[in-house]
């Protein structure tokens, strides 16, 4: 009797622990529901990782359009462009090792300004601008400093501005010629030193030589002729200017009725 006894109460407590199981499974299956829903609720936030990883890989990618374009160095050796599809061939040069022309097709002109060549600090060669009959401004040329051989712009007819030109220091040669609507060289005034040669010739509608006033140094030769619009005292006045200058200086043809400021 004290034995049946005993089994009833092992039956009974092994009952009781089945039963307390049967409960933390349940415990455990309601914890794990809760778990995967709390694991939904971290697929939110993983959404939002993938928003600030999206989030950086643009701000990366703006950075990098910014930051490239400049940053293709020296162009090597000698180009000549004759139109604007042309031009774009040196957009984020920062130098011409050789010479660059830039001379628009005459029968279908394109040119406008030259803003593709905005990252261009120097030339190693000549620089030649040319007979551009739809070239209005120099735009695009501001960060140019030096030509280191012969700058040279010529019948260009629409020019009216030499404005893009503020950062330009020194050239070997400087030449403008033959540009009708050219009524003034301002934005040369960072110019101080021209090494050989400066010509200024048959400019039709150029009345001052305003722009040249911090121009020191020419070492050869200076010619200012046959512009029919501009002061001869003008001419006088640039010559007077230069430091030691014991070149050979031509000046004629221009406006001998003209006054000066």
């Amino acid at each position: 009797m004290h034995w049946l006894l005993c089994y009833l109460f092992v039956g009974i407590m092994l009952v009781g622990s089945v039963s307390c199981d049967d409960d933390g499974t349940d415990g455990d299956a309601d914890s794990d529901v809760d778990g995967d829903a709390d694991g939904d609720n971290d697929g939110d936030v993983d959404d939002d990782a993938d928003a600030d990883v999206d989030s950086d890989t643009d701000s990366d990618i703006d950075g990098d359009a910014d930051g490239d374009e400049c940053l293709l160095g020296e162009w090597s050796g000698d180009l000549e462009i004759t139109d604007a599809t042309g031009l774009s061939q040196l957009s984020g040069y920062t130098s011409v090792s050789g010479d660059l022309v830039i001379s628009d097709d005459i029968s279908n002109p394109s040119l406008i300004d030259l803003h593709e060549l905005e990252c261009l600090h120097q030339v190693g060669g000549d620089l030649g601008i040319s007979m551009n009959g739809t070239l209005t401004s120099l735009r695009g040329l501001e960060s140019l400093s030096t030509v280191e051989g012969t700058l040279w712009m010529t019948d260009n007819d629409s020019l009216t501005s030499l404005m893009a030109l503020e950062s330009l220091t020194t050239v070997g040669t400087l030449s403008i010629t033959f540009n009708d609507s050219l009524t003034s060289l301002t934005g040369l005034e960072s110019l101080s030193t021209t090494v050989e040669f400066l010509r200024i010739r048959d400019n039709a509608s150029l009345t001052s030589l305003t722009g040249l006033e911090s121009l020191t140094t020419v070492g050869m030769a200076l010619w200012i002729v046959d512009n029919r619009a501009l002061p001869t005292c003008e001419a006088d006045a640039l010559v007077t200017q230069l430091v030691g200058f014991s070149g050979e200086a031509h000046i004629s043809g221009n406006d001998d009725s003209g006054t000066c400021q």
